[in-house]
């Protein structure tokens, strides 16, 4: 009965994780697809700048939540007021930060302004989305995520048809994404749960931070991979070789979306066990060996899928890209092999031990990008996409086989972080 509940979680945050990457690499795919791989680089430069930013607004809290939201629903009898105060106080200064950064690089600014709308929206919709999702909700969450992207998807491809050729239009579906999902989500959270209302308090303010620094340095730390990369690498390739790079991290990503269905689905579950009585070393063995068995045949499928996919995807414009296959193959071994460790990690309370072993990461990565883009290309991102995730892999690897194995007499079950 519990392993066909799980499974069910399984699949139905599958879905919902499938159709928004699926939606936002449909909507990029339409964009190279219309404007060619030099332009498709210069949009990426624009995006991931608005995309680095836009993990300041999340401040980790999709990831707090589906450890700890039943932590505020004990304590408050709901959600608190003080966060969502904090996460528009970290909108205002990311939209300010935003704002410079687009003076000082000559970014458009209505260009950025409608990419920056749809990248909140979306934000404050993952922020419910989660919400639901630790309270079991993975289906609905996954219904609206599949309408938002749906509909986005439909007009990308009304536009591309039409033959429009003006960049804000595409950029627009962003927002019209982001508004549907935001919609949604906010409705079904109201309708399970309710936001506590709370007097305006600048202690209550800081205290979220300091609660939630760990998770939001840790989560910028790891997702900004996909962002920081590009802005790396457009130093020392061209636009055009920008774009190739893309093309190929684009669909890289929707093969990693098993990653946050995996962390989705077993991160409360984990964290549970932890609660009731503790992690040890068998729990570990287990959802390692199972991430480790999940990157083997997901990377081999990569490999031998990629260049047909390059090709009926993108078309001869993007031939180039199919140099990047085994690298990428690779990346998507490593990243789900470290997958296991990293889960039973933040669920037996060490989410600082995290954040350090990712910290140590980026730095590992910047420097293999800022080794190989001068002297391989756009490849070279690719090549540091796979060093770095080996290294990342064997980091958490051994740390959690540290931590289980010093816990082996008492397991861990103290429910507090390090």
């Amino acid at each position: 009965m519990t392993r066909h509940l799980h499974l069910g979680k399984f699949f139905s945050s599958g879905a919902g994780l499938f159709a928004s990457l699926l939606g936002n690499a449909f909507i990029f795919l339409i964009i190279a697809r219309a404007f060619g791989a030099a332009d498709f680089g210069r949009f990426a430069v624009i995006y991931a700048t608005a995309s680095v930013l836009g993990l300041v607004v999340d401040f980790g809290y999709p990831q707090r939540f589906l450890k700890d939201f039943y932590v505020y629903t004990e304590k408050f009898g709901g959600l608190p007021s003080r966060v969502l105060r904090t996460k528009f106080a970290l909108l205002i200064l990311a939209s300010l930060i935003n704002l410079a950064v687009c003076l000082v690089m000559g970014i458009e600014l209505a260009l950025m302004g409608v990419i920056w709308t749809g990248i909140v929206l979306v934000s404050f919709g993952a922020f419910f989305g989660s919400c639901l999702r630790a309270m079991g909700e993975h289906k609905v969450d996954s219904t609206n995520l599949l309408a938002a992207n749906g509909t986005a998807a439909a007009l990308a491809v009304l536009l591309y048809l039409s033959e429009n050729d003006l960049p804000l239009a595409y950029f627009a579906l962003f927002i019209v994404l982001g508004a549907i999902y935001f919609t949604l989500s906010w409705r079904a959270f109201r309708a399970r749960s309710r936001i506590v209302s709370e007097a305006s308090s600048a202690s209550h303010v800081i205290g979220e931070v300091r609660g939630g620094i760990s998770y939001a340095a840790d989560i910028w730390v790891t997702r900004s991979f996909g962002f920081v990369d590009v802005l790396v690498l457009s130093l020392f390739v061209s636009n055009a070789g920008l774009g190739l790079y893309q093309a190929g991290q684009k669909l890289l990503l929707v093969a990693l979306a098993v990653n946050q269905i995996t962390n989705n689905v077993f991160l409360p579950i984990l964290s549970a066990k932890e609660r009731e009585g503790g992690l040890d070393l068998k729990s570990l063995l287990a959802i390692a060996g199972s991430t480790i068995g999940l990157g083997v045949v997901i990377s081999l499928v990569f490999y031998f899928a990629f260049p047909l996919a390059v090709d009926i995807l993108y078309g001869d414009a993007f031939d180039a890209a199919k140099a990047m296959a085994f690298w990428l193959s690779l990346a998507i071994l490593f990243r789900l092999w470290l997958l296991g460790p990293s889960i039973w990690i933040v669920a037996a309370g060490r989410q600082t031990i995290r954040f350090m072993l990712n910290c140590g990461n980026i730095a590992v990565f910047l420097a293999l990008c800022f080794y190989l883009a001068p002297r391989y290309g756009f490849v070279g991102g690719a090549m540091a996409i796979a060093v770095s995730a080996f290294v990342w892999a064997s980091s958490f690897t051994i740390s959690s086989l540290v931590i289980a194995r010093s816990a082996k007499a008492s397991p861990i079950g103290s429910g507090q972080g390090q």
